[in-house]
């Protein structure tokens, strides 16, 4: 509809022009000329034009609903034809969203593999090929208990398998510990009572959580590099630590680092557990796989043949997003660029070329995405924005479209979007520019 209407304007203006100078031509009088060549240009412009723009544009938001994307306003439907680049969530969008734990680093060096098939209660521990249980190995013990007690997701059973209710991250830690008898109802009945909390925060990659058992206990869970900058562990165990969320990450996997607050001393208050966080004992690391959807790699392969870009923005290890990246086939997955990065160049001159030349965007805070959106608008790029935290609304608001999730999102950003995808499926996004454009 944007071709049609720019041809006609075309059209228009040759007419005009054409009598414009023919009556030069003949010696026609200069007034009289202008007031017939505006009259011609505005009369070769169709008068149900509107109606017809309306119309297809509708035609559009009925198509798209059909495909599973929801446009809230018709100028919408047009934006999206004209979107140049797609800055999209990794986890859900495009992965699976099926998150299971692989393989366990403990602070002590040992490495612990995980042979399980997805959310099922089936499944062993092996170090070294030695098949081996948590009462085999303490710190291990400690760790699944961790885990399991510093998260919110539940599981409803459903035969042998389990559906997470929750965040999925979340549930792959809690389906291990149902693996091994460790589960949420196992250890309530040994005591286990919580009794503060401090929630999971974007900005923050962190979550607290307060138990009353024997002794007072404290456990925290989140971005590796995040806790074991609040640990005072020994240097060569905080290094090996490092060490391991690299190979991990660089194995394609989400990181997350568990621990136990060892100064916490029963004040279960948000104030009082902020104060304790100065000292993080990091029991281990569990190496959690998310696999990319089937669809994905034809879905960035048809927008980098219409001259899209795809830029991945996620909260993960750049390892881990550079991984995914690679395996979808998108284009420039070793250009990879963090939100320290980001909080250091933003404003600098140089920030927006960076920006339009970086294909995956790392370990990035709400602010960043704003940022990002920024940058690419400054490039003079069209922007279509992936979210679906309450924190993301800005950067929604800030995309010329806002994309939110339907399933995993919540009401803030759906409220600050413009299109909602009811399956959070990429492949979904793709369908909605293609219909956009036709």
């Amino acid at each position: 509809m944007g071709r049609l209407s720019k041809l006609l304007i075309l059209v228009a203006f040759a007419a005009g022009i054409a009598v414009l100078a023919a009556g030069l031509i003949t010696r026609q009088p200069l007034e009289g000329l202008l007031h017939t060549a505006l009259i011609l240009a505005v009369a070769a412009i169709p008068e149900a034009m509107p109606a017809v723009s309306t119309i297809s544009l509708s035609r559009g938001m009925k198509i798209m609903a059909e495909h599973k994307a929801l446009v809230k306003s018709l100028p919408a439907v047009e934006t999206l034809g004209s979107t140049s680049v797609i800055c999209t969530d990794k986890t859900g969008t495009l992965t699976e969203n099926q998150m299971t734990a692989e393989r366990i680093f403990l602070n002590d060096g040992s490495f612990i593999t995980i042979e399980s098939s997805g959310y099922t209660t089936e499944g062993r521990l092996l170090q070294d090929e030695r098949v081996l249980t948590p009462k085999d190995h303490s710190l291990l013990e400690d760790f699944i208990r961790a885990g399991v007690l510093c998260s919110n997701a539940t599981l409803r059973q459903e035969g042998d398998r389990y559906q997470v209710i929750g965040d999925p991250t979340e549930g792959a830690l809690v389906v291990l510990a149902e693996m091994v008898r460790m589960g949420k109802d196992h250890l309530a009945e040994q005591g286990w009572r919580r009794s503060g909390e401090l929630p999971f925060d974007s900005a923050k990659k962190y979550m607290v959580t307060a138990y009353d058992h024997d002794t007072p206990t404290a456990f925290i869970k989140g971005a590796p590099d995040v806790l074991l900058g609040m640990s005072r562990q020994p240097a060569e165990v905080v290094t090996a630590l490092r060490q391991a969320n690299d190979e991990l990450a660089s194995g394609g996997m989400r990181v997350l680092a568990v621990g136990q607050l060892p100064e916490y001393a029963g004040d279960a208050s948000p104030e009082a557990l902020q104060r304790v966080l100065s000292n993080v004992l990091v029991l281990g690391l569990a190496g959690i796989m998310d696999p990319p959807r089937k669809d994905v790699p034809d879905a960035i392969r048809i927008c980098q043949n219409a001259g899209i870009k795809v830029k991945i923005i996620t909260g993960d290890h750049p390892g881990t997003a550079s991984v995914i990246a690679r395996d979808i086939g998108l284009a420039g997955h070793g250009q990879t660029m963090s939100g320290q990065e980001i909080d250091q160049l933003a404003g600098k001159a140089e920030f927006t070329e960076k920006v339009s030349q970086t294909a995956v965007f790392a370990r990035v805070s709400p602010e960043n995405k704003l940022q990002i959106v920024h940058a690419l608008r400054d490039n003079g790029d069209v922007i279509a924005m992936t979210g679906d935290g309450v924190n993301d609304a800005p950067a929604l608001n800030g995309a010329d479209i806002g994309i939110a999730m339907g399933i995993r999102g919540t009401e803030v950003a759906k409220e600050a979007s413009d299109m909602i995808l009811t399956d959070d499926r990429f492949s979904t996004i793709v369908d909605a520019v293609r219909e956009g454009r036709t």
